[in-house]
């Protein structure tokens, strides 16, 4: 689990987001999942990723 989280840490620091877009939302109680379309580059390589869901 830890592995996965620092993988995750050192993923969003090397990427600037672009574009995101809602495309729905889901409520349960006191929790939300938001679903969505998006788009970024990589900072370290300066490559688009292009879109992804």
């Amino acid at each position: 689990m830890l592995e996965r989280l620092k993988g995750c840490w050192i993923f969003s620091f090397n990427f600037e987001t672009t574009v995101w877009e809602n495309t729905d939302a889901f409520v349960s109680g006191d929790t939300v999942a938001v679903l969505g379309k998006m788009n970024g580059n990589t900072i370290k390589s300066d490559e688009d990723i292009r879109e992804f869901c």
